[in-house]
């Protein structure tokens, strides 16, 4: 007994000297030697890396459980030697989250909760039905980002270049209880990368809430060959005289001076965001990025180059003057009309197409003819509104409703009875068959004339010929209390308009369905398509996040000015749009084009359903 005694006080001895010891000696692949750290109260992984001077992917390495935080008293291990290049990617695994399914959760909920998709969850657990029982484990991929971050491609004026070709800049809200070695691995970064990029890390270390700016590499990218041409040049239209490729450059307000003044100023990581120009330009950039990315594939050599204006009219100066700016043979943007102006008259002096976004009225069109206007105006929208009803108007009574105290509503209300009206010219004579009048109102006005108006026995059509929201909200609380009166609760009605009756929060969508509310809009994403399901595999495998609205825009933009004014084909068919179908037409002799494509839509059933073809 006093051997074995003795043999355990030894081996215990030597056990408490190996983990008491300042140094110890680890053999591994790298034959790295280690010193033993104790983690006092405050201490972060990333100060005891600093601390050390070493790269804190390897810290991590050597310290797995350190990932989940640290505790007080914690024995580390301190690699003695740095071998990792922390100029270079640290190539770290994807690991799985665990989630333990509680009462009520669904496969939505819970994919929502962590950015996933609901078909990513079901393949990585093999799960066929969407049923789940309590207490359930499931596997949960990380995700490289989630859809609140805001991703850019390279963002470059020609004599400050901020990134690279193959950059990809993402701005990152730090969430609760996240560390720099878990936003790295979600990224596929090495740390020392995250610090370069936002030094106030060094000074404050990393809190909730706080924005980082993030770059890192798009996804299969050679920079000097990210917008290359196909080698065989004879898919190429002939008539295009460009050996050095298409110089195409995006003009747009990305504010990024100002974000970063507010970033580093901030006091209170939770208040300080990106300015809503910023984001709606970032996402719309990355639109164009993709179509870009995909059009090298059809035979283009593009070389683009993107300016910040700052929403700023000298700015706007500074970039017409710059000689590379000089040479686009494609200009996108701006999209506000006090910059539209001066882009506008380059572009008609050089002759270089030039495309927007911004809903400027056709008059902005007149005596530019290479401008081209992605959206159609609202007087395009309310005209073909007027002749798919002139067509199909046999069950309607249709009641023509505009906004007195409004000269655009009127305008409309103008656009549409002349689109509406038949008029024959007979012996010299003028003939208006089936002519339908303009009735205008003010908020508060009773509705005794307009019940004049209404059928029994047809169903009344009301076409509201406005888009301010009050108005329209007047006019529909109207309708519903005419529907619901003593005279009229027999009787059928409709409601048409712009797609603002059709978004606005001020009516329950039981009135919206009730009233079959139709609605001209100048675009809408389909996300039951394929075509949409297609664009948004590519977008997230590209920019690591969701796409949104103006994403599809800034595709939608490239693809149809493309295949407007440097078409692969010699035939200009229309462009079938992911946003909208895009149709260019010379509004007039010397003047710009204008999309005259329209999608129409009726809210049936509690759904959305296209009812024209446009």
């Amino acid at each position: 007994m006093g051997i074995i005694k003795h043999t355990y006080q030894f081996l215990f001895i030597i056990c408490f000297y190996l983990v008491s010891s300042n140094y110890v000696v680890a053999q591994n692949n790298d034959s790295l030697k280690f010193k033993n750290h104790v983690v006092v109260k405050g201490e972060t992984s990333y100060g005891i890396a600093k601390k050390y001077n070493i790269d804190l992917n390897l810290f991590f390495e050597a310290n797995p459980s350190a990932t989940n935080g640290l505790k007080r008293g914690q024995i580390l291990r301190i690699p003695l030697t740095s071998f990792i290049d922390s100029n270079e990617p640290a190539n770290i695994d994807t690991n799985l989250k665990k989630h333990i399914v509680i009462k009520g959760e669904t496969l939505w909920s819970i994919a929502k909760k962590y950015g996933v998709k609901v078909e990513v969850i079901k393949d990585y657990n093999n799960i066929e039905i969407s049923e789940l029982e309590l207490n359930q484990s499931l596997f949960i991929p990380n995700q490289i980002a989630d859809t609140n971050n805001i991703v850019s491609p390279m963002v470059k004026n020609p004599s400050h270049p901020l990134l690279s070709s193959c950059d990809t800049l993402i701005i990152h809200r730090v969430k609760k209880k996240e560390t720099l070695y878990g936003i790295a691995s979600k990224y596929n970064i090495a740390i020392d990368k995250i610090i370069k990029s936002n030094p106030v890390l060094s000074e404050r270390g990393l809190q909730k809430d706080q924005t980082l700016k993030i770059i890192c590499k798009l996804l299969d990218c050679n920079e000097d060959s990210i917008f290359i041409k196909n080698e065989i040049s004879s898919e190429i239209n002939p008539s295009l005289n460009y050996n050095d490729g298409l110089n195409i450059s995006v003009v747009l307000p990305f504010l990024l001076d100002f974000s970063d003044t507010i970033f580093k100023n901030c006091e209170d990581p939770s208040i300080c965001v990106l300015n809503k120009k910023t984001i709606n330009s970032l996402n719309l950039l990355n639109g164009i990025h993709l179509a870009l990315y995909e059009l090298k594939k059809s035979g283009y050599k593009i070389n683009l180059n993107i300016y910040d204006s700052e929403y700023d009219t000298n700015k706007i100066k500074s970039i017409i003057s710059d000689s590379v700016f000089q040479s686009s043979h494609l200009i996108i943007g701006p999209i506000y009309s006090k910059n539209i102006k001066f882009i506008r008259t380059f572009a008609r002096t050089k002759n270089i197409p030039l495309i927007t976004s911004f809903d400027i009225p056709n008059q902005a069109l007149f005596k530019y003819p290479s401008f081209y206007k992605f959206h159609p105006s609202k007087a395009t929208q309310i005209k073909t509104l007027a002749y798919y009803l002139k067509e199909n108007n046999s069950k309607y009574n249709v009641v023509l409703l505009s906004n007195k105290e409004d000269n655009r509503s009127l305008s409309y209300a103008n656009v549409f009875s002349n689109a509406y009206n038949d008029t024959l010219f007979l012996n010299d004579s003028t003939v208006i068959n089936d002519s339908i009048e303009s009735i205008g109102i003010n908020r508060g006005d009773n509705f005794h004339y307009i019940q004049k108006k209404l059928s029994k026995r047809d169903t009344n059509l009301i076409v509201i010929a406005a888009y301010d929201i009050p108005f329209m909200t007047y006019v529909f609380n109207k309708i519903i209390e005419l529907s619901n009166s003593e005279n009229f609760y027999k009787s059928d009605f409709a409601i048409a308009g712009f797609d603002g009756l059709f978004h606005m929060n001020t009516i329950d969508d039981l009135y919206k369905n009730k009233f079959r509310l139709q609605f001209v809009s100048k675009g809408m994403i389909d996300y039951s398509t394929d075509k949409v399901e297609i664009f948004t595999k590519r977008y997230n495998k590209l920019f690591k996040m969701e796409p949104v609205k103006s994403s599809f825009i800034g595709y939608d933009i490239v693809m149809s000015i493309i295949n407007q004014v440097y078409p692969i084909e010699d035939t200009i068919i229309p462009y079938n749009g992911i946003f909208n179908n895009v149709s260019f037409e010379n509004i007039g002799p010397n003047s710009g084009y204008e999309n005259k494509s329209v999608k129409l839509y009726r809210y049936k059933d509690y759904k959305i359903h296209q009812i024209n073809n446009n």
